[in-house]
């Protein structure tokens, strides 16, 4: 299986005491980064986080986002009965001090921070962490199923770019033997053209050696073959599955150096165009290469 490094999933969970609800989110990213954005009274689940997307993704940046709702008796209100009575108790001790009038009422004391609050996440994390688990692992679940679709769809694309290639590398191939040829015939046809202007004799082992020179130096019959063994093991890598994205990006990164070593070599104008044409699909299947886990 090869997947993208792009993917969204969401799970959702529920128990007696809350509603879990998680979702995840995952962009392209060197190597693995996972993000969590908890409740402060959750974080103690962000190491189960982490290591449950650790056990299987390899690369990008993922990130989990939890919102947790308190349900039934764990959404009530929780009333501070001791501090209510102590608060009183000093109330009225200091209004008797001041003389002051010691009426007090209910409103008067829900005013006191502590003596009235919400059940807080804090005391249910027992119940909240079986949860919690089974919801991240619907949202992992769903993460992985839309990373592996889009990751089909990037091998699509490159076996697709790879026969273009492949086709330009031939065209290549067709018109490389060609170069040195024409190279000949215009230089002897200059030189004779001189010698029947200015009854110059030319010397023949001289233009044989300029003919070599020529032809070393835009030999580009190594750069093909390197060129043809890289797109094998593309394919290759791409068969063979796994996390294949840092694989398939020095390959890639090989297969445009030997292009512009051809380009430079090649004193061709037909070649040139298939050097360029070659250089736009290897930036393309680059950019999906860097998508790919």
């Amino acid at each position: 299986m090869i997947y993208s490094m792009t993917g969204y999933g969401t799970g959702h969970a529920t128990a007696r005491a809350a509603r879990v609800d998680i979702e995840m989110r995952s962009v392209n990213g060197r190597f693995l980064d996972v993000r969590c954005t908890f409740p402060k009274e959750c974080n103690a689940f962000e190491s189960v986080a982490r290591d449950l997307v650790q056990a299987v993704v390899t690369r990008g940046q993922v990130s989990v986002y939890l919102a947790v709702t308190l349900t039934g008796g764990a959404g009530q209100l929780r009333v501070n009965e001791a501090l209510a009575r102590q608060t009183v108790q000093q109330l009225r001790r200091l209004a008797k001090q001041l003389r002051l009038d010691d009426t007090m009422t209910v409103d008067t004391l829900v005013r006191i921070p502590g003596i009235i609050a919400a059940a807080d996440l804090g005391t249910q994390t027992s119940v909240l962490q079986p949860v919690f688990e089974k919801a991240l692992r619907a949202a992992l679940k769903q993460l992985l199923q839309t990373r592996a679709k889009e990751g089909a769809a990037l091998v699509a694309d490159l076996q697709r770019r790879i026969a273009a290639v492949q086709t330009a590398v031939a065209a290549i191939q067709r018109q490389a033997p060609d170069v040195a040829t024409r190279f000949q015939e215009r230089l002897t046809k200059r030189l004779r053209d001189a010698q029947a202007a200015a009854g110059i004799e030319f010397d023949a082992v001289r233009v044989l050696t300029e003919i070599g020179v020529f032809s070393e130096r835009t030999d580009i019959a190594e750069e093909l073959t390197r060129i043809s063994s890289h797109l094998a093991q593309m394919r290759a890598t791409l068969g063979k599955g796994g996390a294949i994205g840092k694989r398939l990006d020095f390959l890639l990164q090989e297969l445009h150096r030997e292009t512009t070593t051809i380009g430079n070599k090649a004193n061709c104008a037909g070649i040139s165009r298939h050097v360029v044409q070659l250089k736009e699909e290897l930036e393309k299947m680059r950019e999906q290469a860097q998508n790919i886990e």
